[in-house]
């Protein structure tokens, strides 16, 4: 896994921690990171982003999905993903799976 949030970009794969449990709450998901034992709370765009980090998809697919869910273009969906997946990034809940 890489750790370098400088190597993120429109052609990376991310996968979600080891070290986070997910549950759902009032309809919104709700990850706790084990080690810093914080909790955060994601709701509709980052819930939608989060259900497709599956070690497959990259950040561009991901912005193609939104395209075909929300009235946005490619650009808009990986501005999007990019912001959100950098702050998760930032709190470990995620990491760039090695190709």
């Amino acid at each position: 896994m890489t750790t370098d949030k400088n190597k993120l970009n429109e052609k990376s794969v991310l996968i979600r921690s080891d070290l986070v449990n997910v549950g759902n709450f009032e309809g919104d998901l709700v990850v706790y990171h084990t080690m810093s034992k914080n909790y955060f709370v994601i709701t509709h765009t980052g819930s939608f982003i989060w259900d497709n980090l599956n070690g497959k998809n990259s950040i561009l697919e991901i912005a193609k999905l939104m395209t075909q869910t929300w009235d946005i273009n490619v650009e808009r969906g990986i501005k999007e993903c990019m912001g959100f997946l950098e702050g998760l990034f930032d709190f470990g809940l995620v990491e760039i799976r090695n190709k």
